[in-house]
């Protein structure tokens, strides 16, 4: 059952029961759809799951090979499905339209059982290695995406830890003013010129914090309780809040 599963798929396209028949029986081993015209062969072509490769018959009513393969190759869903002209027309300008068109290659009529299959096997390698090329490219992309999400949250650490460390240094310096307040009132020295540093102090150094977090990505909003602080991701986050001691128009 896996076996059949892997098998890879051919879509025949012939409006003559004869070379369908043949085609059918030297492609025994592939999983085989068939279409007698032009317009079954886009129906196919464009069905899940799509086939590997398709053998065109050139000749056939109302739609040729030719308008078929144009189809093909302008649809993004079928254009990168090779394409085998299996064909009566057999003149050298034939052969090179067709592969002008983008088909892949070009047998005539009557065909070779062996070089059918030759070709086939051929085209089919070419596809599973160009198949596997676009993985490994879409497998390279992820894990660049990952290493850059990796050093993002990285570099978001780094900025926190220096706002962090930044802060600190700036409420120090703040807090002395505190303390010479205290200092002050136990000394019965304290003046109102005193009380307004120190005031001063505290309200530069909220600001210098909240103009810092700007350049840092850190987002503040005004609540009732106070200004929210933000920074980061779900991943790494750092929130809190504090209050103005002065409007911001003062």
């Amino acid at each position: 059952m896996k076996e059949e599963k892997n098998k890879k798929r051919v879509l025949i396209v012939d409006d003559e029961p004869v070379n369908i028949d043949v085609l059918v029986a030297t492609l025994k081993d592939y999983d085989r759809s068939i279409a007698l015209n032009g317009e079954e062969a886009l129906e196919v072509a464009r069905a899940d799951p799509a086939p590997d490769i398709i053998l065109l018959d050139i000749m056939m009513p109302v739609m040729d090979g030719y308008e078929v393969i144009k189809q093909l190759k302008a649809d993004d869903k079928t254009k990168d499905i090779p394409v085998i002209f299996i064909t009566a027309m057999e003149k050298q300008v034939d052969e090179t339209h067709g592969l002008s068109l983008g088909a892949v290659d070009y047998i005539t009529k009557p065909i070779s059982v062996n070089i059918v299959l030759a070709r086939v096997e051929a085209q089919l390698k070419l596809r599973t290695a160009y198949l596997q090329e676009i993985e490994n490219h879409r497998l390279k992309n992820e894990l660049l995406k990952e290493k850059a999400r990796k050093i993002t949250a990285q570099n978001m650490i780094e900025t926190l830890d220096t706002t962090i460390n930044a802060v600190v240094h700036i409420l120090a310096n703040a807090a002395t003013s505190i303390v010479i307040l205290q200092e002050c009132f136990k000394n019965k020295t304290l003046t109102k010129n005193r009380i307004d540093n120190a005031v001063n102090e505290m309200f530069k150094a909220l600001k210098e914090i909240e103009n810092m977090s700007k350049v840092n990505g850190i987002e503040f909003n005004k609540t009732e309780q106070g200004i929210q602080f933000e920074i980061g991701s779900d991943e790494v986050k750092f929130t809190g809040r504090y209050k103005s001691l002065l409007n911001e128009d003062e």
